[in-house]
C-alpha cells in the first residue's frame, strides 16, 4: 500500500514559488546501461556534478579535472579559436573550490 506523506506548513522555506528537488538516492553502476532515456543520464548528471562540486560528495582532484574536461567537451564541442575566445570557461563553475 501507498503511503502519502503531508508536507505541513512549517516544513516549507518560505519562497514563492516552493523548490522541490527529486534526487537519484541510489547510483547506478553503469549508466549507459540502466539509464536509458536521456533526460534521466542529463539530470544524473546535473545532480553529480553538484554533489561534487559542493563537496557533498568526494572525488578526488584528477578525477574532478578529467569530469570537468568531458562536461566542457559536451557543452562547447572541439575547440576553435574562431568561436572559443580567451576566459569563454570563466562563468562555468567545473572544479570543487579545496
Amino acid at each position: 500500500m501507498l503511503s502519502v506523506k503531508r508536507v505541513s506548513h512549517q516544513d516549507l522555506k518560505k519562497e514563492n514559488p516552493a523548490q522541490f528537488k527529486f534526487r537519484a538516492k541510489f547510483f547506478p553502476e553503469d549508466v549507459a546501461e540502466e539509464l536509458i532515456q536521456e533526460v534521466t543520464q542529463k539530470l544524473f548528471f546535473l545532480q553529480v556534478k553538484e554533489g561534487i562540486l559542493s563537496d557533498e560528495m568526494y572525488c578526488p582532484p584528477e578525477t574532478a579535472v578529467l569530469l570537468a574536461s568531458y562536461a566542457v567537451q559536451a557543452k562547447f564541442g572541439d575547440f576553435s579559436m574562431e568561436t572559443h575566445k580567451t576566459g569563454y570557461l570563466t562563468s562555468d563553475r567545473l572544479l570543487p573550490q579545496r
